[in-house]
């Protein structure tokens, strides 16, 4: 038989095919994967199921983010912690605002700037009487922690140095501690 036999005549390609076969069985180190990646993808999106249909809706984003805060909680506080401690470290801004900090008395440092999981969506926040606390799930980078810490300790200078009323009905006071980023 010719290769053009084999062409037109659609029973002796099947043979040609079964005979080929028996010749050279296949490899099994060399077969494809049972699942393809496109089904791995498919399978992949399944698990967001319980969001999935929904993840367009606000709740159902809402529920999404609210879930993977609480499944990576460790993960982004770790995180934070180790960028926090680089921070206090090596970053010029915020080692200058330490030093002045420790100059009025103050000491801030790892003890007091807490890395935590904010159910509220903020980046951080300034406390008299805990310190600060950075929102780890919600501080995607070194450079917009570092942001942050250097305005929460603007808010701990001011504490110290205009010993601002925090807590005052006049509002005046605190809006002055506000510093623009």
């Amino acid at each position: 038989m010719t290769a053009c036999d084999y062409i037109c005549d659609p029973l002796a390609l099947r043979n040609f095919h079964s005979i080929c076969l028996h010749q050279n069985p296949p490899n099994p180190q060399k077969q494809w994967p049972r699942i393809s990646h496109r089904q791995r993808h498919v399978d992949a999106m399944a698990q967001l199921l319980p969001y999935g249909l929904r993840f367009h809706v606000p709740e159902g984003q809402k529920t999404y983010w609210e879930d993977a805060d609480r499944r990576y909680e460790t993960i982004d506080c770790k995180r934070c912690e180790t960028q926090r401690d680089w921070l206090l470290q090596y970053s010029p801004i915020i080692r200058y605002m330490k030093d002045n900090i420790n100059q009025l008395g103050g000491d801030i440092g790892k003890e007091n700037i807490r890395c935590k999981r904010c159910d509220v969506k903020q980046q951080g926040g300034f406390d008299p009487t805990y310190g600060i606390k950075l929102c780890a799930n919600y501080l995607d980078s070194k450079n917009q922690m570092e942001d942050v810490m250097a305005h929460e300790m603007v808010h701990a200078y001011d504490h110290l140095r205009f010993k601002v009323d925090w807590y005052a009905l006049d509002l005046k006071h605190v809006a002055c501690t506000e510093v623009g980023r």
